[in-house]
């Protein structure tokens, strides 16, 4: 059920998807090259962790403020 997601009516692989996979890929290599401790400093907190951990919140964190940009401003057009 998880593929249909990722294929149109035809059967194809939309561009969108494929660039979104390349992507990723990319994006896991460049994670597993990055694996080194780093220490963080932000105000009055200070972290240690792997870079790639850093990385991944990093990714996670814009993904969220994206979506919810995103839905702020598409759902104020169609009210």
């Amino acid at each position: 059920m998880a593929i249909k997601f990722f294929i149109d009516n035809e059967g194809k692989t939309s561009l969108a998807t494929t660039l979104a996979m390349v992507l990723l890929i990319l994006f896991i290599i460049f994670l597993l090259q990055n694996s080194a401790n780093v220490d963080i400093s932000f105000l009055f907190w200070r972290l240690s962790m792997a870079r790639a951990v850093f990385l991944l919140a990093s990714l996670a964190i814009g993904v969220v403020v994206g979506f919810i940009a995103a839905w702020e401003i598409f759902g104020r057009k169609k009210r």
